[in-house]
């Protein structure tokens, strides 16, 4: 159940959320269909932890001056420098999943224009009996496989 106020818990939830979805996506068998939807809720996804590791990183900002370390004793400069390290770090971090994002973006544009057809029955293979040589033409064969 969704819960938009306590965030360690609704990371546990996603986390393990996440991690069924990538259990079951090795798992799509013959429903390739089913790609489509399950690539617009990974771009969903996406979006959001791009916005997560950003308001992570705010977090980090705002509250540096609060940060220690935690060897003895806490250093408050070397905690806050940590703490803006940490965000410069959470922002690469968005930057390089909003990029993700283009890319899953551009690959659901893509699939979009897909039909997938199945039970369709199997090509039949290509006869490997050649047909009779046309009357007036010889049936020796030329280096190569052509008619002389």
């Amino acid at each position: 159940m969704p819960n938009y106020d306590q965030p360690v818990t609704s990371a546990r939830e996603a986390s393990e959320a996440v991690r069924a979805l990538a259990h079951a996506t090795a798992k799509f068998a013959n429903r390739p269909q089913d790609t489509f939807d399950v690539m617009g809720d990974m771009l969903m996804i996406t979006a959001a932890v791009a916005t997560i590791f950003q308001n992570l990183a705010r977090v980090h900002d705002q509250h540096a001056e609060h940060a220690v370390t935690d060897d003895d004793p806490h250093d408050p400069h070397a905690g806050r420098a940590r703490a803006q390290a940490a965000a410069r770090y959470l922002r690469r971090a968005a930057s390089g999943v909003a990029d993700s994002y283009a890319s899953a973006d551009y690959a659901l544009a893509t699939t979009s224009h897909l039909i997938w057809q199945h039970d369709y029955p199997a090509r039949a293979p290509r006869s490997t009996v050649r047909p009779a040589p046309s009357p007036g033409r010889s049936s020796v064969e030329a280096p190569g496989g052509l008619s002389r």
